[in-house]
């Protein structure tokens, strides 16, 4: 609340030479820096801030600084644990992964190593490998690896002297499980062959710009089973 005035000014234009005006504005002058309100009126009117009520602005100032200070440390200390924190699991996760890596190589060459012994199954890396390969009728090849379609694993026997592709034997899992799995995203067109039968297990996404191709006497089927938890 601003303080009384004991002198009534005029409402004269500035500058004033009435006698009224300069004394009230020298008792303004004593408000504005010995008062304990926050504003004072001018002669005309205008609110103006006294010393008081500026020293009020800069404190209010200073502790909303030291407040806000202190939540943006709070917050960027949060935010370096959660990196931290984000960090050491990704770390963990690598190593994981890095470990299923390395035993999941080397259970495909103990597989690679037991199938070739037993004279069933000849494994090579590329396509070109296994056309290089002298082999005989009937042989069944598995191609790690294979250029003419896509680096995908693929197997071949050969047929009147001809490599003849079967399927590709990763993406169904292997004889005598329970179960198969694959992304729920299409993010390339599918390689079908004619007459022959495939299965999805739905609900399934075709990618934005992935064209599936079904060819001639081949059906292609989503199945939509009950989740489980």
């Amino acid at each position: 609340m601003a303080e009384a005035h004991a002198i009534t000014p005029t409402s004269n234009p500035v500058p004033s030479r009435e006698l009224r005006d300069a004394l009230f504005n020298a008792e303004l002058f004593d408000i504005l820096l010995s008062s304990d309100t926050y504003t004072a009126s001018s002669r005309l009117g205008k609110d103006l801030t006294t010393y008081a009520g500026f020293t009020k602005l800069f404190s209010d100032l200073r502790y909303q600084l030291i407040e806000d200070f202190d939540g943006s440390y709070q917050q960027a200390l949060a935010a370096s644990e959660r990196a931290e924190t984000a960090a050491d699991q990704a770390e963990t996760a690598a190593t994981s992964s890095a470990n299923s890596a390395q035993s999941s190589a080397q259970s495909a060459e103990n597989s690679r190593t037991a199938s070739e012994a037993s004279g069933n199954i000849l494994f090579y890396d590329t396509y070109a490998d296994a056309s290089a390969a002298t082999l005989t009728e009937g042989q069944v090849v598995h191609v790690f690896m294979d250029e003419t379609r896509r680096n995908r694993q693929s197997r071949y026997r050969l047929e009147n002297g001809e490599l003849v592709f079967k399927t590709h034997p990763n993406e169904l899992g292997s004889f005598g499980l329970p179960y198969f799995g694959h992304s729920k995203i299409m993010t390339e067109a599918p390689l079908f062959e004619p007459n022959s039968n495939y299965a999805s297990i739905g609900p399934l996404t075709i990618a934005d710009g992935i064209t599936v191709t079904i060819p001639e006497n081949t059906d292609w089927v989503i199945l939509s089973g009950q989740e489980q938890n």
